[in-house]
């Protein structure tokens, strides 16, 4: 049976993600952490609400990658967020997820893996191909072709086992995106950049750096709130690390000169978590480097035996250093 969300009398957009348009924003505007951060965020000058931002454009719409569909806060202190972004977000929620599930976990547990992920099953061939699409969409746009491809918005029956599951994920790491912003607010970033440009004063990329860790640390605190049970937590880890795991694809190189560098992001977050050394979380995140790797040719070392997922990890995280 074909499963069908969209409702043309309420969704907007031309991407299958419209279909979780108003969960993204409803999810994110009734959350706790909001209501929280309300006082301050009210004091200085947020504007209520979120653009959700709806055209077929790249998520990098130049080369000078200043003209870019990422989240952020405008010049009137609101919210925006493009619908092309989510796109891709929820590709990488889906293709992370069913791939670690169906070309790792479950092989590893039947003794049949062959290190390599797009032969494993049908579900896992078609999460990659999703993540290809995915991946795409920052210098490229083309529609989502919701016949072949995975998608929140039509599916069989079947398939709503793990678009259910990428749809929660996605809210979480859409969420944590957007605390992430909120925590630029609260911190005073926002209102020391305009006064800086006003003053024609230039900012160090090392105090940059320190309000991208700080907005980190506040969003990954207020999300890890919510967690009430072991699922929960599930969720809610791999949707932060996917929200940390959206810029990893958007070049070869690690580093830059005024953010931190992806991979230490993501140690830090997984780190966090307290996890225990063989948890999927320190697998999943290694999956992540695995597609980066792919995408770019870079060639890491991928050691054929270790002990815990942890331990891969580290051995990776090692290798890294040579791409910065």
């Amino acid at each position: 049976m074909k499963i069908n969300r969209f409702n043309p009398a309420t969704h907007k957009g031309t991407q299958p993600i419209r279909v979780l348009q108003y969960n993204v924003i409803q999810w994110f505007e009734n959350s706790d952490s909001i209501k929280e951060m309300k006082e301050v965020i009210n004091k200085q000058g947020l504007q209520g609400g979120i653009s959700y931002c709806i055209n077929e454009n790249p998520i990098i719409n130049s080369q000078d990658d200043f003209n870019h569909q990422i989240p952020y806060i405008d010049i009137n202190k609101k919210i925006v967020i493009h619908e092309t972004f989510l796109s891709y977000l929820w590709t990488l929620c889906y293709s992370v997820f069913v791939l670690f599930d169906e070309a790792i976990k479950r092989p590893l547990l039947e003794g049949s893996y062959k290190r390599v992920l797009t032969n494993q099953s049908k579900l896992a061939r078609k999460a990659f191909l999703l993540f290809k699409y995915g991946i795409s969409l920052i210098r490229i746009y083309s529609k989502w072709d919701k016949i072949n491809l995975p998608n929140p918005e039509e599916y069989n029956e079947h398939e709503a086992y793990y678009i259910e599951k990428a749809n929660s994920v996605f809210l979480f790491a859409t969420t944590f995106i957007l605390l992430h912003e909120l925590a630029h607010v609260k911190c005073g970033h926002i209102d020391f950049h305009r006064e800086a440009s006003k003053k024609n004063i230039s900012i160090p990329n090392n105090k940059i750096k320190k309000e991208e860790y700080e907005a980190d640390e506040l969003a990954t605190k207020s999300i890890l709130k919510k967690i009430t049970g072991n699922r929960e937590k599930i969720n809610i880890g791999i949707g932060l690390l996917a929200g940390l795991c959206s810029l990893l694809f958007f070049g070869s190189v690690l580093t830059s000169s005024n953010h931190p560098d992806s991979d230490e992001r993501i140690r830090l977050l997984l780190e966090k978590l307290n996890l225990e050394d063989e948890d999927n979380m320190w697998g999943v995140a290694c999956l992540a480097f695995k597609l980066w790797d792919n995408s770019y040719n870079i060639n890491l070392n991928w050691p054929k035996k270790v002990d815990t997922y942890k331990e891969l990890f580290y051995s990776i995280l090692k290798q890294l250093e040579k791409y910065k």
